[in-house]
């Protein structure tokens, strides 16, 4: 499974497409120097993604998909974008998996170059296309097991 598609694809739902696209992100570039045992790297990540997924939804619950006019797609990216710059800056502060910071550091930073792809072409949440850089998470976050973001229900 993607899971990064998920993101997208509630950003999509939200609005009536179909669409199968989604990341987290950030904006701070530098990452906790704190090693953290897999598992509780897994239920910090899993609570911050909640919360994460949360926001998302509360930002997307009143858009009327059949009336979504270009200004409001750009609204809802802005939006998502802002949600994925957010996790990434509290994923970044919780640290890394113990043995797997340079994969932690490239997935922090992928989500941000995901968010900015996000914001720089909202028209990808009415095309379905998925963006480079959101693909580009689905290896790390499957190597670091970070497999929640963005799957709330």
């Amino acid at each position: 499974m993607h899971h990064f598609r998920v993101v997208t694809a509630a950003v999509a739902i939200s609005l009536g497409l179909s669409l199968v696209a989604g990341a987290c992100g950030g904006d701070d570039d530098s990452t906790s120097n704190h090693a953290l045992s897999k598992s509780e790297f897994k239920q910090k990540t899993d609570a911050a993604c909640e919360e994460f997924s949360n926001q998302l939804q509360s930002s997307l619950a009143n858009i009327d998909a059949s009336k979504a006019t270009d200004a409001q797609v750009k609204e809802v990216a802005g939006k998502a974008a802002d949600a994925l710059h957010s996790v990434a800056d509290k994923l970044r502060g919780i640290g890394y998996p113990e043995g797997l910071q340079d994969e932690a550091a490239q997935f922090y930073d992928g989500l941000d170059k995901a968010a900015d792809a996000l914001e720089k072409d909202p028209s990808v949440l009415k095309t379905g296309d998925t963006p480079k850089e959101f693909s580009d998470l689905d290896q790390l976050s499957e190597k670091l097991d970070i497999t929640n973001c963005g799957q709330g229900g």
